[in-house]
């Protein structure tokens, strides 16, 4: 899968994403101090899918209309980056299986989907 992780995702997500065998560009990495438009632009330019923690982008998706292949909010309060991995982890597989056109927000230990 084709990510684009925005700059407010732990690197420690983005190299688990990186691990499992995802194509992830990371904002931080590549695209440090973009405003969220320019990501959202680019996910949708680039079909990419965008996973990040800011809710700015649910205001994007939904009030202003910008159309993504898949978004991914996280949500998920812990004390640790390990324990967001180990968090996340847990419902990647099935999030994953049904990603493409939604808006998915994760918390601990459940996810919500809308479509986009």
């Amino acid at each position: 899968m084709r990510i684009l992780a925005d700059e407010s995702v732990d690197g420690p997500v983005v190299r688990w994403l990186r691990n499992l065998g995802h194509d992830v560009e990371w904002a931080a990495e590549s695209f440090a101090g973009e405003a969220d438009e320019f990501l959202a632009r680019r996910a949708r330019d680039e079909n990419l899918t965008l996973i990040t923690s800011d809710r700015d982008f649910g205001e994007l998706v939904f009030r202003h209309g910008l159309r993504l292949p898949a978004v991914v909010l996280l949500r998920i309060r812990v004390t640790s980056s390990r324990e967001l991995v180990e968090a996340f982890a847990e419902q990647w597989p099935q999030i994953e299986a049904g990603l493409v056109g939604k808006f998915v927000v994760v918390s601990r230990g459940r996810y919500r989907v809308r479509p986009l």
